[in-house]
């Protein structure tokens, strides 16, 4: 459970979100898998959202393919953290009494004009027609490295002109106390940890 911005990043375990206290977190199936709940209102209106608290998709869900959030949820907690967080294949579940859907997120959150962050997503299935400033239940699901029982899997797939992979969101990390041996990262997006930097000869002039 999340329960202030105490919690930060845990190298072994995955992102887990600060800041978010009333958004729930719990581990399905895998320490790589979090997943966070919260409430909106659902605006039948196209994107962008045009209040706080609220949910908007261009189309009706199973046609959806463009999902907005307000930057604050209808109970008023700041999902900034949240947005910035979610990559492409995270998922996103609506439920608003029998009406659901499961959507894949296709893009990153971007930041828009009046506060709201808008992806889009890709229809995976639900049910029934969602009624219009109507509340409804969101749970996010930000999948790791090792996927868990959702199937999801983060990977870096870029390579640079070195023949190094490329990393998306990394950070440094101290193997040990000892200064020695070669400088080492970790990604927060695919959870590999690898070397930053090669170890270089040590050169000697003779004069």
């Amino acid at each position: 459970m999340v329960t202030g911005s105490s919690v930060v990043d845990d190298p072994w375990g995955g992102p887990v979100i600060p800041g978010i206290s009333e958004f729930s977190e719990t581990v399905a199936g895998s320490l790589d898998v979090q997943q966070y709940q919260g409430e909106f209102i659902y605006h039948a209106g196209p994107p962008p959202t045009n209040a706080s608290g609220q949910v908007r998709t261009d189309l009706s869900w199973p046609q959806t393919t463009v999902i907005a959030f307000s930057t604050y949820s209808q109970g008023g907690q700041d999902a900034t953290a949240l947005w910035r967080a979610m990559q492409i294949g995270d998922k996103i579940d609506l439920t608003q009494g029998n009406n659901t859907a499961s959507l894949v997120l296709g893009s990153v959150f971007v930041e828009g004009p009046s506060g709201n962050w808008q992806a889009t997503v890709s229809y995976q299935g639900g049910s029934g027609t969602p009624g219009n400033n109507a509340l409804t239940d969101c749970v996010f699901t930000l999948a790791g490295g090792g996927g868990g029982d959702l199937g999801l899997q983060r990977t870096c797939d870029e390579f640079g002109l070195d023949g190094y992979r490329v990393h998306k969101m990394v950070l440094p990390i101290q193997m040990s106390a000892s200064a020695i041996g070669p400088k080492t990262g970790w990604c927060q997006y695919c959870h590999e940890i690898f070397v930053l930097e090669e170890p270089q000869p040590v050169s000697y002039n003779v004069g």
